[in-house]
């Protein structure tokens, strides 16, 4: 009996969010996200969660408090309409992460929530998972190094409502090569 309890922790275990290639022997990297404008009320606790999520299984620790200490990095979320995004961005999507044009990332992202909510109506599908999912893709646009847009999973150029539950199990997160690049890039 013994030997099945501790067989079945190991293999819980290794099924883990982030008990794989993420861990590894690499300790966890932080991120510090700050979200700011009149929409950030919009980013609930189940919204926070599933990005929260998304990223641990790459090996990254998201905190949101701004008191957090011991963070590689600190990236900001502008939740922010269409209609107030700053000037010569780009409104054609559910975000934007601009670059500062020297060929560095920058650090701030902005999510249009009126985008999100557009979509989130449109389809029927849950307003939080939209929200994270955008919130983590322009993340990964911030840390990730230019054209990092895949066929799959959060980094995909082009979302549809059946990525998104009920209708599927949901948009997956970073394929391995891209969730080693941004462990070693969060700690730039």
């Amino acid at each position: 009996m013994e030997r099945n309890a501790w067989m079945f922790c190991l293999l819980c275990w290794a099924v883990a969010p982030g008990a794989s290639d993420a861990q590894g022997s690499e300790p966890r990297t932080a991120i510090l996200i700050k979200l700011e404008g009149g929409g950030s009320h919009a980013a609930g606790p189940q919204t926070l969660s599933i990005v929260s999520g998304i990223y641990r299984q790459s090996g990254i620790e998201l905190q949101w408090d701004e008191t957090a200490v011991d963070v590689a990095r600190v990236l900001t979320i502008v939740i922010t309409t269409r209609d107030r995004a700053p000037a010569g961005v780009r409104i054609d999507a559910m975000g934007v992460a601009p670059t500062p044009g020297d060929g560095s990332r920058g650090s701030v992202a902005y999510i249009f929530l009126d985008a999100v909510q557009d979509f989130s109506s449109t389809y029927r599908v849950s307003l939080p998972y939209v929200l994270a999912c955008a919130i983590a893709h322009e993340l990964g646009h911030l840390l990730l190094p230019p054209n990092a847009h895949r066929p799959d999973g959060i980094m995909r150029g082009t979302w549809y409502a059946a990525d998104f539950p009920p209708k599927s199990p949901g948009i997956l997160g970073f394929p391995k090569d891209q969730a080693r690049l941004l462990r070693l890039r969060a700690k730039r």
